[in-house]
Order: C-alpha cells, then structure tokens, then sequence
C-alpha cells in the first residue's frame, strides 16, 4: 500500500499520532532511499517489503544512511543501524 495509507492504518493503532513534521521527515527519508510506494503495517512500524526502513511511533531506523540519520554501529540493530528520532522521541538511560 502506498505510504500515506500505511501510516494512517498505523497510526489508526496508536495513541500518540505524527506530527506534520514527522510526516514531513519520514518522506524526505522514503524518498532519499529511493523506496518505491509499498509499505506493511506491521505491529510495532511501517515497513518496506525488503525491511530497508522501519517506521516506527518515536523513530525512523533504515539499512542505509538518509538525510539527518546519525549511525549508531552495530548495536542494538545491526541491520537497521541509521537512525533518526521523531517528535515523540524520549531518551531513556538504563542503569
């Protein structure tokens, strides 16, 4: 489905919903990896067929770099290891 449907079918799940600017920033990243309009709403994100993005409710991890993504390595997903927050974002410490 195209990427508009699958995040309203997404965020229809969800308490917190995208902020216009999230909206704006999970496009610039769809369209700068080049990801043809066909995404799965799955439990927990929004996804392309070949897992190369992962929409989720507070971030955006991808297999390759995009426009504002910082690397965070390996760890914690080595597939998905650029990552951007979105609005809804909480950074957490654990001890």
């Amino acid at each position: 489905m195209d990427l508009d449907r699958a995040l309203k079918g997404f965020m229809s799940k969800r308490v917190r919903k995208y902020s216009q600017g999230d909206l704006e920033v999970i496009s610039d990243a769809v369209r700068a990896l080049n990801l043809s309009d066909d995404f799965i709403v799955c439990k927990d994100y929004v996804t392309d067929p070949h897992h190369q993005i992962h929409i989720h409710s507070t971030m955006i991890v991808a297999a390759r770099k995009f426009p504002g993504s910082i690397d965070r390595g390996l760890e914690p997903y080595p597939i998905h290891r650029f990552f951007k927050s979105l609005s809804a974002w909480r950074k957490t410490s654990v001890r």
